[in-house]
């Protein structure tokens, strides 16, 4: 039986202009989106206003993109209630939602009313990371085509389970790599398969 060892390297990877709305209300929100913990801009974010259902108001969504110093803007707004999600293109950030508690939690809906200005709301966006590493059996030589895994842990029902995030298989050169991951604790798992066979 051959035994494989995994040796890890860490490296965490470290961002739209405004778009009319169609003229519905009077009310307006400016914000920026910046980098958690600092105040780095982050540029290209994608950002949806989601208006809920009210009376007789539509559910409705608006969209705008951050420019090269975060910032963004919603123009005429109508009254109501909205919850504001960013996402960026390229995997380098962990989506985000005005008002969530913890990286993947969901954010909450806030009201604005006729004529409301909502100034300086900010938007923090946590930097996903990479995981590198290699797989090499007892003798330190390279494995290649081993399937390796990135586990998550996480509860369910008060029991902790592992939960497969990504699955990649190593180079010729016993490497492999991770990416767009959200911080956090993860397990790393290995095992050696046969390429030419058909992946199960």
């Amino acid at each position: 039986m051959k035994l494989l060892h995994i040796s890890l390297n860490f490296l965490v990877a470290a961002v739209v202009p405004p778009q009319l709305q169609e003229p519905i209300g009077t009310a307006s929100i400016d914000g920026r989106v910046i980098r958690l913990g600092t105040i780095e801009p982050v540029s290209d974010v994608d950002l949806e206003l989601r208006m809920e259902a009210q009376g007789q108001n539509p559910a409705r969504l608006f969209r705008t993109r951050s420019g090269t110093d975060g910032g963004f803007a919603f123009r005429n707004l109508p009254a109501g209630g909205f919850v504001l999600a960013a996402t960026r293109a390229g995997g380098l950030f962990v989506p985000a939602e005005y008002g969530q508690h913890g990286m993947l939690g969901h954010g909450v809906a806030f009201p604005i009313s006729d004529g409301q200005q909502l100034k300086a709301i900010k938007l923090e966006m946590v930097p996903t990371g990479t995981m590198t590493g290699r797989i090499l059996d007892a003798d330190g030589r390279p494995i290649g085509h081993a399937a390796v895994m990135a586990l998550a842990p996480m509860y369910r029902q008060g029991k902790r389970s592992l939960n497969l995030v990504q699955y990649v298989h190593s180079d010729d050169r016993g490497q492999f790599r991770f990416f767009s991951l959200v911080p956090g604790r993860y397990f790393v798992a290995a095992k050696l398969e046969d390429p030419r066979l058909p992946h199960q």
